[in-house]
């Protein structure tokens, strides 16, 4: 269990499988709909909860025209 450094709240983290990389989600179960239409239970990413999250968002590089 870790906590997150801008909201204070419980936090897990979950390795993505494309990437191998790690994503942190709310410590808390909701209801997914599929995109088939399925009700699974899973967790979400932290991102939408956090009120702070825009302040871990990674800056997109500008392309420059040569």
């Amino acid at each position: 269990m870790a906590i997150c450094k801008a909201c204070k709240a419980k936090i897990l983290w979950a390795e993505i499988a494309a990437t191998k990389k790690l994503m942190p989600v709310d410590n808390k179960y909701v209801n997914i709909v599929t995109d088939d239409g399925r009700l699974e239970r899973g967790m979400q990413t932290h991102y939408t909860s956090c009120p702070f999250a825009a302040q871990f968002r990674k800056k997109k590089s500008q392309c420059q025209n040569g």
